[in-house]
């Protein structure tokens, strides 16, 4: 049985064999540059706060001497372009499994993880022009990524392109089969919110948390007239939280679908069991008041979900649920400057966008307390030794 003091060391080894797994398509009588070596160059300097790929060869050439330590580069460091090429043809797939491998390797979920699931479009993958364009002139789509994160371990467990010709939901199938979410609360966002979704996350034996809109209207006014009027509904109110320059405060109301049996209709109960496992149904009113003028206004959205919740714990996973997008999307924005890349030839934006999510996942790994993401970035970037122990930390 492998330990973990095994698996820390052979992290690094791990992850570059994942990576020269992956398909090379080229003539290999006219390779200089073998495909893990591109790949590893480019991981590395992506935790070292380069973006562009003229900024990778010139990490590269500045650190051959270190990267000789991993790999041979014996012809050198590659061009920008030739990197460039590389990551537009690489197969997304197959880059794709290779996250998803090494952190199966690297994490272990805790029992009962929370796993939250959403869509990020790289907003400059294609130009302005092209997007809006109507699709029957040619007109093109920005590409988007559905990410898996587990704010548990602080880790983006999975990343997978959606197809333009297919909408987010889709992709829940590709990722069922990656990973082995068992026993996992899965959160997802009203675009999910089909019967066929549900049935998809139980039939992996997982629960999910899915939001409601008039997407499904049946249900929807089901939910949302037992939830304002059933007496056996559970409330909980957070203290008011003050913070830029706004005082919100949120309340969320359970009803446990268990304990009104008598109270459900036939017409309610058809409405419910077309929903796998539903057990309980959630409202959060969220109260928002605008300091510098007073202002107070009222949001009030709407949860289903297959695993039995208090209301303190199914307010806690509601908002949790937004940790994907503060706590990975902001960052691979702000930090990694994934929103302002123009990367867009061919696979070019979802490849480097896997890329980051893998640099993004070594460097929140990394035990450096009360150190900024940016500044384990600038530190990858000065110090051979911090960057190697970056790399090799489980």
């Amino acid at each position: 049985m492998e330990t973990k003091s095994t698996k820390k060391e052979s992290a690094l080894k791990y992850l570059i064999t994942k990576l020269g797994e992956i398909d090379d398509y080229r003539d290999p009588d006219r390779l200089e540059y073998s495909l893990v070596e591109i790949l590893f160059l480019a991981l590395c300097g992506c935790m070292s706060g380069c973006e562009s790929y003229q900024e990778i060869a010139d990490f590269g050439n500045f650190k051959k001497r270190w990267l000789v330590k991993y790999l041979p580069y014996s012809n050198g460091i590659p061009s920008h372009d030739t990197i460039g090429r590389i990551l537009s043809v690489l197969n997304t797939k197959q880059l794709e499994k290779a996250l998803v491998d090494y952190c199966n390797f690297a994490i272990q979920l805790p029992t009962g993880a929370v796993v939250n699931i959403d869509g990020k479009a790289i907003s400059r993958s294609v130009s302005i022009k092209d997007q809006q364009t109507k699709k029957s002139a040619g007109g093109k789509q920005a590409v988007i990524m559905v990410n898996v994160f587990c704010s548990q371990v602080e880790s983006c467990l999975a990343s997978v392109r959606v197809s333009s010709k297919t909408t987010e939901k889709k992709s829940l199938d590709e990722l069922l089969e990656l990973l082995d979410l068992s026993e996992c609360l899965l959160t997802l966002d009203a675009g999910y919110c089909y019967t066929d979704v549900a049935k998809q996350i139980v039939n992996a034996n997982a629960d999910y948390l899915l939001g409601l809109k008039t997407n499904q209207p049946k249900l929807y006014d089901v939910a949302k007239d037992m939830l304002e009027n059933s007496l056996q509904v559970e409330t909980h109110k957070d203290n008011p939280k003050n913070g830029h320059g706004r005082v919100e405060q949120r309340s969320c109301s359970v009803l446990d679908l268990e304990k009104i049996k008598k109270e459900i209709s036939k017409e309610q109960q058809e409405i419910y069991q077309k929903w796998p496992k539903l057990k309980c149904l959630i409202k959060v009113d969220c109260e928002r008041t605008i300091i510098s003028t007073n202002k107070t206004s009222l949001e009030t959205r709407f949860y289903i979900s297959s695993r039995k919740l208090t209301a303190s714990k199914a307010n806690e996973t509601v908002r949790g649920h937004w940790a994907v997008e503060n706590n990975l999307h902001w960052v691979l924005d702000a930090i990694f400057g994934e929103d302002r890349s123009t990367k867009r030839e061919g696979n070019s934006a979802q490849n480097f966008s896997i890329i980051r999510k893998l640099a993004f996942n070594k460097l929140k790994a990394f035990e450096d307390p009360r150190v900024s993401m940016k500044r384990r970035m600038k530190k990858c970037a000065m110090s051979n030794t911090y960057l190697e122990n970056t790399l090799e930390f489980l």
